[in-house]
C-alpha cells in the first residue's frame, strides 16, 4: 500500500483537526486546575476560538480552495461549540438549557449544516446536524417533554437533507440519536401527544428516506443501498414498541390496555396503507413496498396477540393470514407466500400450546362444556380455513405444503370430535375423499397425503381397537369395534387400489387390503377360540387354557393356508409381488411354530400345527413344481421397484 494514498491531504486535515480540538481541551483542562482561567474566560475563549476556526475555514475553501484543510477546520469549529454550549449550561449554568442553550445548539446546526450542503460533505452534515440532535443530551434536558419540539424540528431538518442529497449513513445515524431520546422524553406525556409524535418521527423518516432523493435504490452505491430500509425497519420497530410500552406501563391493565394495543394495530396498518399505496403510484423500488408490508404484517400480529387471547386470537391471526393470502395472490416472490405460511404456523402453534393440546385427544367430545368444545372447533376450523386459503393462492411446493397443512388440522379436528371406532372411520372416509381428489394428479404429494391419514387410522386400530399385543393373544376387548376398524381400512385400501392408475400404488393398496383381512381373520379366530367367563373367575387368565390353544393352533394354520392361496394365485398369474408376500407370510408361519407352537402349546394342538403348515409347505412346492418352467421363463410380472 502506498503511503501517500493512505496520508492523503485529508486524512491530515481531518486527523489536525481532531488534535486541534483533543489539545485545546487539554489546555483549558490545566487552566482550570491551575485556576489561571477563570469559567467566564474559558466560555468565552472556547467560543472565540471556534469561531474563528469556522471562518477562517469557510474562508480558506471559498477563496483559496483549501477543500480538506478548510472542512477540518470548520468541523473542529462545530464540535467545539457544541462541546463549550455543554460546559456553558451544564457545568457553569450559563445559559439556560431549555432556553439559550436548547437555541444556541440549534443556530450552531443550522450554520453548518448550511455550509455543509454548500460544500456537498456529508461528514460535516452529520456533525453539525447530529450534534443539534445530541444537543437535548449534552445540555441536559433530555428527559423533559419540551425538547422533543426541538428534536423534531431538527429531525424534520436531517430528513430534508438527508432525501435532498442522498445520504443514507446519515439517516441512520440521525434515528440512532434522536429516535430513543424522543421516546425518553415523552415518559410522562399523555397518550395523544405520545402517539402525535411518534407518527410524526415516522413519517419524516419515510419521506427523509425515501422521498425525493432514494426514488431508486441504484441511485445509491450498493454497499449502502440497504441502509434506508434498515432505518425503516429500525425506526418502525423503535416507535412501535416504545411507544406501546410507555402505554402499557401508564395504564393498570398492561399489555392488555386498549390504547397499547390499539397503537400497535393502528400503526401495523398504517405500514399496510403505506404498501398499498406505493403499490398503486408504482412507486420504485419495490423493496420498499414489502418491506412496508412485512413491518405492518408482523406488527399487526402483535397487535392482535396484545388484543385477543385463547381461540379469539387463532381467529384474529388465522383472518389476517386469510387477507395476506388474496392480497398476495399475485405476488411471484416465494418469501411472502411462505411469510403468510408463517402466520398459519403460529395459528397452528396457538392451537397446539393453547386451544387444543395433543393431551385434549384422549377426551371425547361429551367430556367438554359446550362452550370449551365450541371455542376449541372454532380455532381449529380458523387453522383450516387458513392454510386452505394459502393453498389456494399458492402455486407448485407452496400450494403442496399448505395443503398438508390444511388437511394436517382437519385430522387434528377429527382427533377432537371423535374417539374409537367413530375416528378410524371418518380417517378412512378422509383418505378415500383425498384419494378421489388427488388421483388425477398423479403425484406424490397426494398419495402422501392420503397414505397418512390411513397411516393414522391404522396406528389408531392397532393402538386401541385391534392392539397386537391381545389381539393374537388373549383376543380383543371389543370385537366388533375391531372388526368394523379392520373392515373400514381394508375397505380404504381398496378403493385406492381400484382408484389410482400407478401400478406400484396399486399394488402396495392391494397388499395393504389383503394384509388388513388377514390380521381380521386372525383376530377373528383368536377372539373365537376363548374361554368363557365361568372358566376365567375359576382358573384366572392363564394362557394353557386348552381353547386357547386351540385358537393357536387353527392361527398358524389360517396363516399357512392363506400363504398357499398366494403362492398358487401368484404362480398361476405369473405375479411375482404376491409370490414374495405369500412366501413371506409361510416363512411367518413357520416362525410362530417354532419360537410359540413348540414351547406353548400342548402337544396335541402343537402336532397340530405343524402338520398344517408342513402340508402346506408341501402343497406350495408341489404348486412351485408344476409350473416351474413358467416361473424360469421370465414371462411373470415382476414385484414393484423390481428390476
Amino acid at each position: 500500500m502506498n503511503i501517500e494514498n493512505l496520508l492523503n491531504p485529508r486524512t491530515l486535515a481531518w486527523t489536525g483537526g481532531a488534535l486541534l480540538v483533543a489539545g485545546i481541551a487539554f489546555l483549558v483542562s490545566i487552566g482550570i486546575r491551575d485556576g489561571w482561567i477563570t469559567p467566564t474566560m474559558q466560555v468565552g475563549a472556547a467560543t472565540l476560538i471556534c469561531v474563528a476556526l469556522g471562518v477562517a475555514g469557510f474562508w480558506l475553501k471559498e477563496r483559496r480552495s483549501q477543500g480538506a484543510a478548510a472542512m477540518s477546520m470548520v468541523a473542529t469549529g462545530i464540535a467545539g461549540m457544541f462541546a463549550t454550549i455543554t460546559v456553558a449550561s451544564q457545568v457553569y449554568d450559563f445559559l439556560d438549557p431549555l432556553g439559550l442553550a436548547l437555541l444556541a445548539a440549534g443556530a450552531v446546526g443550522l450554520i453548518g449544516t448550511a455550509v455543509a450542503l454548500r460544500w456537498n460533505s456529508e461528514p460535516l452534515a452529520g456533525l453539525a446536524l447530529l450534534g443539534a440532535l445530541a444537543s437535548p443530551i449534552l445540555v441536559g434536558v433530555a428527559g423533559d417533554e419540551q425538547t422533543v419540539y426541538f428534536l423534531l424540528i431538527a429531525y424534520c431538518a436531517t430528513a430534508a437533507v438527508c432525501g435532498l442529497r442522498s445520504w443514507p449513513v446519515l439517516a441512520a445515524g440521525a434515528v440512532a440519536v434522536a429516535t430513543p431520546t424522543a421516546i425518553a422524553s415523552l415518559e410522562s406525556s399523555s397518550a395523544s401527544t405520545l402517539m402525535a409524535v411518534a407518527l410524526a418521527f415516522w413519517a419524516v423518516t419515510v419521506l427523509g428516506n425515501f422521498f425525493p432523493g432514494f426514488r431508486s435504490a441504484e441511485q445509491l452505491p450498493p454497499e449502502t443501498e440497504w441502509l434506508p430500509y434498515v432505518t425503516l425497519a429500525a425506526v418502525s420497530s423503535l416507535i412501535a414498541g416504545g411507544v406501546a410500552i410507555q402505554l402499557a406501563d401508564h395504564s393498570t391493565q398492561g399489555a392488555a390496555a386498549p390504547e397499547a394495543y390499539g397503537w400497535m394495530i393502528g400503526f401495523s396498518v398504517l405500514h399496510l396503507a403505506g404498501a398499498l399505496a406505493t403499490r398503486m403510484a408504482a412507486v420504485k423500488p419495490r423493496r420498499l413496498e414489502e418491506f412496508l408490508w412485512a413491518l405492518g404484517s408482523s406488527g399487526l400480529t402483535i397487535g392482535l396477540a396484545m388484543a385477543f387471547s385463547d381461540s379469539a386470537l387463532t381467529v384474529a391471526w388465522a383472518t389476517k393470514a386469510i387477507a395476506m393470502a388474496v392480497l398476495l395472490r399475485n405476488s411471484d416472490r416465494v418469501e411472502l407466500k411462505l411469510a403468510t405460511g408463517l402466520l398459519v404456523a403460529l395459528c397452528a402453534a396457538h392451537v397446539l400450546l393453547v386451544d387444543a393440546p395433543p393431551d385434549d385427544l384422549t377426551l371425547s367430545a361429551w367430556d367438554y362444556t359446550s362452550g370449551a368444545l365450541v371455542s376449541t372447533v372454532v380455532s381449529v376450523l380458523a387453522v383450516i380455513a387458513a392454510a386452505s386459503a394459502w393453498a389456494i393462492f399458492s402455486k407448485d411446493e407452496i400450494r403442496v405444503l399448505a395443503g398438508f397443512t390444511a388437511l394436517a388440522s382437519f385430522v387434528y379436528l377429527l382427533g377432537i370430535l371423535f374417539n374409537g371406532l367413530a375416528l378410524v372411520d371418518t380417517l378412512c372416509a378422509t383418505a378415500i375423499v383425498t384419494v378421489l381428489v388427488t388421483r388425477g394428479s398423479g403425484g406424490v404429494p397426494g398419495l402422501a397425503a392420503s397414505g397418512a391419514v390411513l397411516a393414522i387410522a391404522i396406528v389408531q386400530t392397532l393402538g386401541y381397537q385391534a392392539p397386537l399385543d391381545v389381539a393374537l393373544t388373549t383376543g380383543v376387548v371389543d370385537l366388533e369395534a375391531a372388526v368394523a376398524a379392520l373392515l373400514a381400512i381394508a375397505f380404504t385400501a381398496t378403493c385406492a387400489a381400484l382408484l389410482y392408475e400407478q401400478r406400484e400404488v396399486r399394488l402396495a393398496s392391494a397388499g395393504l387390503a389383503c394384509l388388513t383381512l388377514l390380521y381380521l381373520g386372525s383376530v377373528l379366530i383368536v377372539a373365537t377360540f376363548q374361554p368363557s367367563a365361568s372358566e376365567l373367575n375359576a382358573l384366572g387368565t392363564e394362557t394353557s387354557f386348552g381353547i386357547r390353544q386351540q385358537g393357536q393352533a387353527w392361527l398358524s394354520g389360517f396363516w399357512a393356508l392363506a400363504a398357499l392361496g398366494g403362492v398358487v394365485y401368484g404362480v398361476r398369474r405369473r405375479n411375482a409381488a404376491v409370490r414374495y408376500a405369500a412366501l413371506s407370510l409361510l416363512s411367518v408361519a413357520v416362525v410362530k411354530i417354532l419360537l410359540f407352537d413348540l414351547t406353548s402349546l400342548d402337544a396335541t394342538y402343537r402336532t397340530i400345527s405343524f402338520v398344517a403348515v408342513g402340508a402346506m409347505l408341501l402343497l406350495a412346492a408341489f404348486a412351485y413344481q408344476n409350473i416351474r418352467a413358467q416361473v424360469k421363463s421370465g414371462e411373470d410380472v415382476p414385484p414393484a421397484g423390481a428390476n
